[in-house]
């Protein structure tokens, strides 16, 4: 991610914009989880598999929530900034 130049950062696009940077990282914190989950299995580790289960389930609602923000931003954003 790249930091936002001055001034784009306000207002509603700039929400657009942040949330679109939080989804990603989110979306790369799910990948990851997805990956100790693998690693879990694969050693049998009880305890590592049950804290990125739990993890990962958090991370799945956290990108959900993310989603809905971002679809009820986006259309006040452009259509107030027009």
């Amino acid at each position: 991610m790249k930091p936002l130049e001055e001034g784009l950062g306000n207002g509603g696009f700039g929400l657009m914009l942040d949330l679109q940077d939080l989804h990603g990282v989110t979306s790369f914190c799910d990948v990851t989880w997805t990956m100790i989950l693998q690693a879990g299995q694969g050693t049998c580790y009880a305890e590592l598999l049950e804290a990125a289960e739990a993890c990962k389930a958090e991370t799945s609602t956290q990108i959900k929530w993310l989603e809905t923000r971002m679809e009820q931003a986006t259309p006040q954003a452009l259509i107030i900034a027009s």
